[in-house]
């Protein structure tokens, strides 16, 4: 009897998978099993039971080439290959979720044998033309299950190879330009968040490190108190908040850059020295009477807050009060848009970003000095009288 088993991915996903005997191929000689894995139970059932019919009426064709699917080698491919890479519950989770979105509902049901080089090349230019950040990431993706399948014996060549993604020079730009407060934008947001949640100052203590520090919002979240040295000044950024499927954990930061100490202003450091003491008194007022994970930012039982909460925070200020509407991320640009207008140099504040490549911050920094440049000449513009 073939058992329909249940099995998780390293991502947290679950799925089901049966490996029936289909018997000894006439030609070959060679005993026959095939494994097929499915997204329910159901599926699986009704997939086994068609096997099944096929095996025992004779009907089932050893001669005929078994149809994969990209949806099928794609599982295969995850589970024998990019499962094995020692990666992080998160980095699985979102490469899942962007085959899920974007490349099974181009591929998923296609006979891997068929898929053409034109294909993937009207796949990329469909993704471009979604102004998809990560098309580049998605064709590669492509390119690793269709290249598993040639390493496998299962297709004779991958046709992404060769297929080019048009650079997109405007996509930190677009990212960057509009999505900063100036700074009397970030002074007034702050002062109406500081009003706002006057009895609980945690989102106007959290948005302040972001504008004044540079950090990431997931680095924030994951800060602990022993990550903070008042006497020194400084914080310590080794780790992250991130999910893996719907359960958060901490883990490494982003890059090899992004572990670093930062020398933040000594108002920053008030700030959380008085924030230390009185959350201390707001857990216990809550009936919350220990922080175990010595958490800089909790939730009202002491423990991690959801990343999506820095959103929450936003869009009731920006709502309520009708502040232009800049993402979480955005105080980063924030950050570095002060830096280099008060004369930051590229390098110091590429550390404090904690990016890999100093050019990254230098397409920040160009595409700020554009929209500055824009703004300047409409400015002129306005007080020529001609």
């Amino acid at each position: 009897m073939t058992n329909i088993r249940k099995y998780t991915t390293k991502g947290g996903k679950t799925g089901y998978f049966f490996n029936l005997y289909i018997g000894v191929d006439p030609k070959t000689k060679k005993s026959v099993r095939k494994k097929v894995k499915c997204t329910t139970k159901k599926e699986a059932q009704l997939k086994l039971a068609r096997l099944q019919y096929q095996v025992k009426s004779g009907k089932f064709d050893f001669n005929k080439p078994q149809i994969i699917t990209f949806t099928e080698l794609y599982h295969r491919w995850l589970e024998n290959e990019y499962s094995q890479r020692n990666l992080k519950a998160s980095t699985v989770t979102t490469t899942e979720r962007n085959f899920k979105l974007h490349i099974l509902p181009c591929f998923g049901d296609c006979d891997i044998s068929k898929i053409t080089a034109e294909d993937v090349y009207k796949a990329v230019r469909t993704w471009e033309n979604e102004k998809i950040k990560k098309t580049n990431q998605l064709k590669n993706y492509v390119s690793n299950v269709l290249q598993y399948g040639v390493v496998t014996g299962l297709i004779e060549r991958n046709v992404v190879l060769g297929i080019r993604v048009r650079k997109h020079d405007q996509q930190i730009t677009r990212d960057t330009i509009g999505n900063y407060y100036e700074e009397d934008e970030l002074n007034q947001f702050l002062t109406l968040t500081k009003q706002h949640y006057k009895g609980q100052p945690q989102p106007f203590i959290f948005f302040s490190l972001l504008a004044f520090t540079g950090m990431r919002k997931g680095e924030a979240f994951a800060l602990t108190w022993d990550d903070i040295n008042f006497r020194h000044n400084t914080i310590d950024i080794n780790k992250t908040l991130s999910k893996a499927g719907n359960e958060l954990v901490i883990q490494s930061p982003k890059t090899k850059g992004s572990k670093r100490k930062l020398t933040v202003p000594p108002k920053i450091i008030r700030l959380l020295k008085h924030w230390k003491v009185k959350q201390r008194e707001y857990l216990f007022a809550l009936g919350t009477s220990n922080n175990p994970g010595h958490l800089v930012f909790t939730n009202t039982k002491g423990q991690l807050l959801q990343p999506t909460k820095s959103t929450y925070w936003l869009s009731t200020i920006q709502n309520k009060y009708n502040l232009k509407h800049v993402t979480a991320h955005g105080f980063r640009h924030t950050f570095a848009t002060l830096s280099f207008a008060h004369g930051m140099d590229v390098k110091t504040v590429s550390k404090y970003l904690g990016h890999s490549n100093i050019d990254t911050t230098m397409d920040i920094y160009t595409a700020v000095t554009k929209e500055q440049e824009n703004n300047a000449s409409q400015i002129m513009d306005k007080l020529i009288n001609l």
